[in-house]
């Protein structure tokens, strides 16, 4: 990573020109050419929901497992009409500075995660006020993983809570409403042959001998290999006895205290760890910004970004996510993981289609008083609430896709 000029916040500059460009171009040909999204279902009642919610000031909040979401959430608000606002985050922006005037044209504004950004929460503040609606991850970062949640992050109900005292300030009434989204993924074929050329290229890649094993004890086998790799990259002992959720789990509190000395960012009380990994990356994006770095510094915080990437990749792998609903999609999502890791690869297995669910709304108008009472405990309960709902419509979504057939 080379260093980068410091990013300033930037605004929404909403243009019709580009919001046609992106609903007739844009969307059409990454949900072709890059996402593979054949189809998107959001049946009726979701639909009107939707476009419900979205009259008035909200936070419209889906899961978050891959980069696709944006596009696809995007072409529903713009399907209801809805004059909606997106977070896009700040190192996003930076990443793609040619697409900087298509984004803030089609109402994005940006965010740096994990800070406190005063201009960006003023800017969703007077967004809300405003009465429109924002399209915002509360989980914060992509994890790989169609059929789980990680953590949401406490910061989305603050927000709409600050927006509801604003517009009850103003006399507009306080009703901020959250809106639970999850989003599913299915493959329109059969995809065994898939999963098991996949297994067969990460195994020759790992130098596994072959082995007469079912399905999914390659795919531990495999997936105990790459860990065994991190470990001993890591200069950690290699536990092969223990269980994998033991072995991931050691991983991740050692590199994270690890590199949280180095980068001098201390853990904070109820911190998740979504939360910790982003304040590390913006700790070490700094260090990285400097223009002045030796090229020896450099390259040790080149390893330590690689160590977070690693991180970030398989924050959300746990041993039971296959084992205990063995569809193809949950295959594909774990080899994702493992390829990304192995050879920095992050595919798109085959066709699919999208299944769009829209939930309940969490009025924050009902939970003022308790917010006024005590605040930290109201933002954790509507956090909470909020990712519950989330997980419910995930959870029925997860049924939409049979199980592999067992061998």
């Amino acid at each position: 990573m080379a260093g980068r000029a410091r990013f300033k916040y930037l605004g929404p500059q909403p243009s019709l020109l580009w919001k046609a460009f992106a609903r007739f171009v844009v969307v059409p040909g990454l949900k072709k050419f890059w996402m593979r999204i054949h189809h998107v279902r959001l049946d009726p009642p979701d639909l009107a929901r939707l476009q419900a919610v979205t009259r008035g000031p909200a936070l419209i909040c889906p899961n978050h497992p891959s980069l696709h979401e944006p596009v696809l959430v995007f072409e529903q608000l713009d399907h209801v009409s809805a004059q909606a606002r997106y977070m896009i985050a700040a190192s996003t922006m930076q990443d793609v500075v040619w697409a900087i005037p298509f984004l803030r044209g089609i109402g994005g504004y940006s965010i740096r995660r994990g800070t406190t950004d005063r201009a960006a929460f003023a800017a969703t503040r007077e967004h809300l006020r405003d009465g429109r609606a924002i399209l915002a991850f509360p989980e914060g970062e992509t994890y790989g993983l169609n059929d789980t949640l990680i953590a949401f992050q406490e910061g989305i109900a603050q927000l709409g809570f600050w927006g509801a005292q604003d517009r009850q300030k103003a006399g507009l009434g306080a009703d901020v409403k959250l809106l639970p989204i999850a989003i599913k993924y299915a493959y329109l074929k059969d995809m065994t042959a898939v999963i098991d050329a996949r297994l067969a290229r990460l195994e020759e890649q790992l130098r596994l001998p072959p082995l007469r094993l079912g399905r999914y004890d390659r795919l531990r086998r495999v997936g105990q290999a790459v860990l065994s790799r991190l470990e001993r990259r890591s200069g950690l002992a290699v536990a092969e006895q223990e269980t994998l959720d033991h072995r991931l789990e050691r991983l991740y509190r050692e590199l994270l205290s690890r590199h949280s000395a180095a980068l001098e960012v201390r853990p904070l009380p109820h911190e998740t760890t979504p939360e910790r990994l982003r304040r590390l990356f913006n700790a070490l994006e700094e260090r990285l910004d400097a223009a002045s770095l030796p090229a020896s510094r450099r390259a040790f915080w080149q390893q330590v970004y690689r160590d977070l990437a690693c991180l970030q990749t398989f924050q959300a792998v746990r041993d039971e996510y296959v084992k205990s609903y063995p569809s193809a999609e949950r295959y594909l999502d774990v080899i994702g993981r493992l390829e990304k890791e192995v050879s920095g690869r992050d595919l798109v297995y085959g066709p699919r289609r999208a299944i769009v669910r829209v939930g309940e709304p969490i009025h924050l108008a009902d939970h003022l008083a308790a917010y006024e009472q005590d605040r930290r405990a109201a933002v954790t309960a509507v956090t909470t609430e909020l990712r519950a709902r989330v997980a419910g419509l995930l959870a029925a979504l997860a049924q939409e896709v049979p199980p592999l057939a067992a061998e």
